[in-house]
């Protein structure tokens, strides 16, 4: 006999946040898992510690096998997967961690997977060194470091390839929080705590490019609500709308 199931978890959108144990991922992870969502957190080596409202599972996007394990019934993909500051200037291994797993990545999905959309984390860093103030998903791209031309070939990636389903490419501005681990604001506080020089450049002046994680995921959430009747690429800035001084 047919039973019909009364949980609301059946009817959820299932959505799988790679990266979950970035501090960025985490927390999209955990605030979309508090929304209409059944999310699904992915960790490459550690596994993040305190989760209880969202599943793990343990993916290797460098290996074929492991990303087969991606589960089917998948309807978007938050890509927040990152590789260690420590890194930055090691040609090979962003290579290996970047390129190789976006080509696998978006390989499988096109071959195994019917999602809606694709959201990838990118950088500011992508423009280098602009000569302008006012950044635009326009703007010219010029100077940028390794780390800044590798993102910007993810993003080229995820978008040539493409195939029946949206992709939001959200270049990313420093995250400033009082427990991100890179964050500016942690690590000022750090130095004083222990009695040390603080350098600041341009203290009184105003800029946007900071966000909050909070914010992030609320515009996540936004792109993951919203309807749209055709596939959609996009590619732009995202930052705080009202500029702030340091001080």
């Amino acid at each position: 006999m047919y039973q019909m199931r009364n949980s609301k978890d059946h009817f959820k959108k299932k959505i799988l946040i790679i990266g979950a144990s970035s501090y960025i991922g985490s927390n999209i992870a955990s605030y979309l898992s508090k929304k209409n969502y059944n999310v699904i957190g992915s960790y490459k080596k550690n596994k993040p510690k305190n989760i209880y409202n969202y599943k793990l599972i343990k993916l290797d996007l460098t290996s074929k096998v492991s990303i087969s394990k991606i589960p089917k019934d998948i309807k978007i993909i938050i890509n927040c997967a990152c590789i260690s500051k420590k890194y930055y200037n090691n040609l090979n291994k962003i290579i290996n961690n970047n390129i190789l797993s976006s080509y696998l990545l978006v390989n499988f999905i096109n071959k195994e997977l019917n999602i809606e959309k694709l959201i990838f984390t990118s950088s500011m860093s992508v423009y280098g060194y602009p000569d302008t103030k006012n950044i635009s998903k326009d703007t010219n791209i010029y100077a940028p470091t390794i780390y800044g031309s590798i993102k910007f070939l993810e993003e080229k990636i995820y978008i040539s390839n493409a195939k029946k389903y949206s992709v939001f490419c959200l270049r990313l501005p420093g995250i400033l929080d009082n427990k991100s681990k890179y964050s500016l604001i942690p690590r000022l506080y750090k130095n004083l705590s222990k009695n040390q020089l603080i350098k600041i450049s341009n203290p009184y002046e105003k800029y946007n490019n900071i966000l909050s994680v909070f914010d992030l995921s609320k515009f996540i959430n936004i792109l993951c609500n919203s309807k749209i009747k055709k596939f959609s690429i996009e590619t732009f800035p995202i930052s705080a709308i009202n500029p702030i001084s340091l001080i």
